[in-house]
Formats: structure tokens, C-alpha cells, sequence
């Protein structure tokens, strides 16, 4: 596809949306907070395009989400620790932006989590031991970062 333009805040009002793929276009402009109030979403899909800003925290509202794939874009700032509040996460792809700070210890809380694809940003510090508690955890990528200090014996 070729959409272009920035991601209307009236997708809010589609309450019932369990998925939502915008993978591969030139959206440009920040990930509406309001997305937040799709309670019922399961996947989200903004892959490939041109977004900056930040990941909203408003995402952790997002309690049905499965998978939360916004690589390939120009996201800014940290990943929110509030994304441990969707619960029912399992795939997670946040590679390929300009994400700065640590990985959030946090993430350690969402035990459905399989894949955490962080690499290809500007990450710092370590791999939270932490994340050893993720008995689904099979993949963890976060390579190309200014990632820190020693793997953890689990992994």
C-alpha cells in the first residue's frame, strides 16, 4: 500500500476492532493516545512506516492485546514500563526505531510473553535479569543498541 497521512484519532470510536494493520505504508505523524480505548484490540500493526513521537503509554490500557509490532519507524524516547499492564502480551516489536533508556524491568510482569525484538536502537544499560521469569520467552533480540554488562545465566 501507499497511505499516507497520519493516523486518525476517530479509530478510538471502533470499539469492537480486535485488529488493526497498517504494516508497510507512509503514515507519518504520532500514534494517537487515544488507541488506548480499543480495549478490545488484539493485534496492532503499525510496522514500516513513518511515525515518530513516542510509544503511548495509553497502550497499556490495552488489555486483550496479543501483539504490539511498531518496528521499522522513528519512535523517540523510552519504551513505557506501562505496557506490563496488557497482561495478554506475547509479541513484542519495537526494533528498528530510535528508542533510548533502559529495557523496563517491567516487562517481566507479562508472562505470555514469547518474543521481545528490541534491536536497532539506542538503548542503554542491561538485560534485566528479570526477564528470566518469562517461561515463554523463546526469542530475544536486542542487538545494535549501547546495551551493557553480563547476559543473565537464563538465557
Amino acid at each position: 500500500n501507499s497511505l499516507r497521512g497520519s493516523i486518525p484519532t476517530s479509530l478510538s470510536h471502533l470499539t469492537t476492532l480486535t485488529n488493526l494493520l497498517l504494516l508497510g505504508n507512509s503514515i507519518s505523524g504520532t500514534i494517537p493516545s487515544q488507541l488506548g480505548r480499543l480495549t478490545a484490540l488484539e493485534i496492532l500493526g503499525l510496522f514500516g512506516n513513518l511515525l515518530s513521537g513516542t510509544v503511548p503509554t495509553q497502550l497499556s490500557s490495552l488489555t486483550s492485546l496479543r501483539s504490539l509490532i511498531l518496528a521499522g519507524n522513528s519512535l523517540s524516547g523510552t519504551i513505557p514500563s506501562e505496557l506490563s499492564l496488557a497482561t495478554e502480551l506475547q509479541y513484542l516489536r519495537l526494533n528498528g526505531n530510535s528508542l533510548t533508556g533502559t529495557v523496563p524491568t517491567e516487562l517481566s510482569n507479562l508472562t505470555n510473553l514469547g518474543i521481545i525484538q528490541v534491536d536497532a536502537n539506542s538503548l542503554t544499560g542491561t538485560i534485566p535479569s528479570e526477564l528470566c521469569r518469562l517461561s515463554e520467552l523463546n526469542t530475544l533480540i536486542a542487538d545494535t543498541n549501547a546495551l551493557s554488562g553480563s547476559i543473565a545465566g537464563c538465557m
